[in-house]
């Protein structure tokens, strides 16, 4: 088969289309052909090098996939040849306290796929039947590759300590983003008062015509906090979703309201914060840290696809031979959602 390997990262990274051994899979395993891989951020930071740590050399990058059975092993019942499938984005044992506990994805003994283990810029992948799960026959095999994450990892970040009602404001940064482009669409439909940003002018007219509330473009003379409380009765926001990280934390703590809830699930930037803790106290605000999606994730993703509450948004399709220019357009913020790797 042929594998998309990671060579040498840096800002022209070197990534080879080779030729490599079929996998083999054991009793407990299946072989899945890829179809679709979502290009996350985390895969563009291993390939830039800001992320390094934990990464296997050579690694075939890659965590978010599906594609269809194509052989299984003899001691796996509940799957049959030809299911279409997504993957969880990390492999887990399902025993320890954090599987136990329905946190998979925080697993003790996990490696995650495309990081630890080679993941799914490939023509083939073995997997324990575990990680796994299988997607309706009518699901789009391109989009459901965003199951996992952006759209489980977002929905869950949504759901922690029940983070809003109905009518409250809900306030979406790097809505062109993958996560950011579905968190909005998720808020929406509970009935939020979404107020979405981004800092990327050329996704602003095609932001405007999708569910993700009303759209703001970020530059030097908007005053984001005085925006969101104007916009909200002088109440604030009771969540701010910030996929962003360093960049918006300060705009996302002074827009919150009483309470409010700022859940961080990136950092794009890698910098430092500075802030007054007066902001926080006074407020009785929190600032929640979240990542990730596992077996549950998905399958509440699954359902808000099936329901069409969350519309899988896929603006670019490229093939191995085109990663580069994949890389570069998602680093250069031209994506509007998901760019996605497709076996060619």
């Amino acid at each position: 088969m042929r594998a998309l390997t990671l060579k040498n990262p840096g800002q022209d990274p070197l990534l080879l289309v080779e030729s490599v051994q079929d996998p083999v899979i054991s009793a407990n395993q299946v072989l899945v052909q890829v179809a679709a891989v979502g290009l996350c951020y985390h895969d563009i930071a291993v390939m830039n090098g800001t992320l390094a740590r934990g990464v296997k050399e050579n690694v075939v990058l890659g965590h978010e996939i599906s594609g269809t059975i194509v052989e299984i092993g003899s001691g796996v019942e509940n799957l049959q040849i030809g299911q279409k499938i997504v993957t969880s984005l990390n492999t887990f044992c399902g025993l320890c306290e954090m599987c136990m506990t329905n946190r998979d994805y925080r697993c003790q003994n996990a490696k995650g796929f495309g990081h630890g283990i080679d993941g799914g810029f490939a023509e083939l992948i073995k997997l324990d039947s575990h990680h796994v799960s299988v997607i309706p026959e009518s699901h789009n095999l391109i989009g459901a590759c965003l199951y996992g994450c952006p759209i489980g990892v977002a929905n869950e970040a949504l759901k922690l300590q029940e983070s809003f009602e109905i009518g409250d404001t809900v306030v979406i940064f790097g809505v062109g983003g993958g996560l950011g482009i579905h968190a909005a669409q998720i808020a929406v439909s509970k009935g939020a008062n979404v107020i979405s940003f981004t800092s990327s002018p050329n996704k602003l007219e095609s932001l405007e015509k999708l569910p993700v509330g009303q759209v703001f473009l970020i530059d030097d003379f908007l005053d984001i906090p005085e925006l969101v409380f104007a916009l909200s009765e002088d109440q604030g926001a009771k969540v701010v979703f910030n996929p962003v990280g360093s960049a918006v934390f300060l705009n996302s703590l002074q827009s919150l309201s009483n309470r409010g809830k700022m859940i961080v699930t990136g950092e794009v930037y890698g910098n430092p914060v500075k802030f007054n803790l007066a902001e926080i106290i006074f407020r009785d605000a929190k600032i929640l840290g979240s990542s990730g999606s596992g077996r549950s994730g998905i399958k509440d993703a699954i359902t808000l696809v099936d329901e069409n509450i969350v519309t899988p948004i896929v603006e670019r399709q490229y093939g191995f031979s085109d990663i580069l220019e994949a890389f570069h357009a998602v680093q250069n913020k031209e994506i509007i959602g998901r760019a996605v790797i497709i076996p060619d």
